[in-house]
C-alpha cells in the first residue's frame, strides 16, 4: 500500500475505520465461542439447529470456504458473519427466556450480538467493494503495460527482420 495510486489511498482509512468498528466484536469472541458452545449443549435446541450451528463452527474453523480465512480481513469478517448469524438463528428458536439466560451466562447482550453482525456484515461489504475497485485498477494497468510490451516486441521483430514498422510483406 505504499504506490500512492488513488484506491491505495483510500483503502487506509477504510482498514483504519473497519479496525475501530470491528474492535467490540473482536473483544466479545471468547464470548461468543462460550455462548455456542452452550446453545450446542441445550437439550431444548432441535437438534437440527444443532447441527447448523455446529456446521458454523466448523465453516468458520475451516481455511477453505466462501471467502478463504488466508485472504486477509475478508476472510475472517466472511467468518464472524457466518458464525454470529448462526448464533442468532438458534437463539431465535428458543423463547426469549431461555435465550437471555444464554446471553446472559455468555457475557454478551441480544443488542451486542445484532451491532457486531450488522457492523461486520457492513465492513464486509465495504472491504470487498474497495478491493474490487482495487483489483480492476489493478488490472487494467497490467493489461495495457502488457498491451505496450507486446507492441514494442513486435515493432523489435518486423526491425529485425528488415521489415520496418510495415512488415515484409508490405515490400
Amino acid at each position: 500500500m505504499t504506490s500512492g495510486n488513488h484506491s491505495d489511498r483510500n483503502l487506509g482509512p477504510e482498514l483504519r475505520r473497519v479496525a475501530r468498528d470491528m474492535a467490540p466484536l473482536l473483544r466479545r469472541m471468547p464470548a461468543y465461542a462460550r455462548l455456542g458452545v452452550r446453545l450446542l449443549r441445550d437439550p431444548h435446541l432441535p437438534p437440527a439447529v444443532k447441527a447448523g450451528l455446529a456446521a458454523a463452527g466448523a465453516y468458520v474453523a475451516s481455511p477453505i470456504n466462501a471467502i478463504p480465512g488466508f485472504v486477509p480481513v475478508l476472510g475472517q469478517l466472511g467468518d464472524a458473519v457466518v458464525g454470529l448469524a448462526a448464533l442468532r438463528a438458534a437463539l431465535d428458536r428458543l423463547g426469549p427466556e431461555r435465550a437471555g439466560a444464554h446471553l446472559r451466562a455468555a457475557g454478551i447482550s441480544r443488542a451486542d450480538l445484532e451491532r457486531d453482525l450488522e457492523s461486520a456484515k457492513q465492513a464486509l461489504r465495504t472491504l470487498s467493494l474497495s478491493a474490487g475497485r482495487t483489483a480492476l485498477k489493478t488490472t487494467g494497468r497490467g493489461l495495457r503495460a502488457a498491451g505496450r510490451g507486446l507492441g514494442a516486441a513486435v515493432r523489435w521483430l518486423r526491425r529485425r527482420r528488415g521489415g520496418g514498422a510495415r512488415g515484409p510483406e508490405a515490400r
